[in-house]
């Protein structure tokens, strides 16, 4: 999916995750197909173009050592370049730093964004942006998308999910608001024996009364959605 951004628009990454799942583990290769991107509508200058390739190229060695990072750069002109890459917070540093590698590269590509002044990228475990113009922690406009698996839960135990991800969910925001990295996550074993996953993270330039606000959100879209009631897997992204 490729949307034009209005470069004034603002940026916010919330990533809801929940699983019913006995056996959970991080697969590599979800580093490889994007779920979602979307490029600015103003070309980039020459001078633009080539500070977003070498400042890039250190985000990956940067998502390497702490999983995120953000990050300002001067080019020629005096005029900043603002790069946020981010990955989902339960994802190890190595996959983390392959799949920011693999979105630089996606979006470098003529096919995307390749010399757009903005652009941005999600995956399944990593999120990039960036941009001319400053979008860390502003929230004033938001958008969102819902990805909701197909396989719904078995009506004889859904109330027990419902009653268990609503409890976990609450658990998990106050957890994620309260640490330093924004990250909450939780599990509570079901009726059945299968186990719940829940992860809640923002973005690392956002203020705690920001990432509150946004989850809080996001938590309420997902609840008024019809479309996400009593489902196995849901990954909500407010952006």
């Amino acid at each position: 999916m490729n949307n034009n951004l209005d470069p004034h628009n603002n940026l916010l990454l919330l990533l809801l995750v929940f699983f019913i799942l006995s056996n959970y583990s991080i697969i590599p290769s979800q580093c490889k197909k994007p779920t979602r991107y979307s490029c600015g509508a103003k070309k980039a200058t020459y001078e633009f173009s080539n500070t977003i390739d070498n400042q890039l190229s250190t985000l990956v060695k940067l998502t390497y050592i702490s999983g995120s990072t953000k990050t300002t750069s001067n080019y020629n002109n005096g005029n900043p370049l603002f790069a946020l890459a981010q990955c989902r917070g339960d994802v190890p540093n190595h996959i983390c730093s392959t799949c920011i590698s693999n979105a630089i590269n996606v979006l470098s590509s003529p096919e995307y964004c390749k010399s757009q002044s903005d652009a941005q990228i999600w995956y399944n475990y990593c999120y990039l942006r960036y941009s001319n113009i400053s979008f860390f922690g502003d929230i004033r406009s938001l958008s969102e998308f819902i990805i909701a698996n197909i396989n719904e839960v078995k009506a004889d135990f859904s109330r027990d999910f419902n009653m268990k991800l609503t409890a976990l969910m609450d658990e998990i925001t106050l957890e994620a608001i309260t640490s330093q990295n924004w990250i909450g996550k939780g599990t509570r074993v079901l009726s059945n024996n299968d186990t719940l996953y829940a992860l809640l993270q923002c973005n690392k330039d956002l203020e705690y009364d920001r990432c509150n606000q946004c989850l809080t959100i996001a938590k309420t879209k997902l609840d008024y959605n019809k479309d996400c009631y009593n489902r196995e897997h849901i990954n909500s992204t407010d952006d």
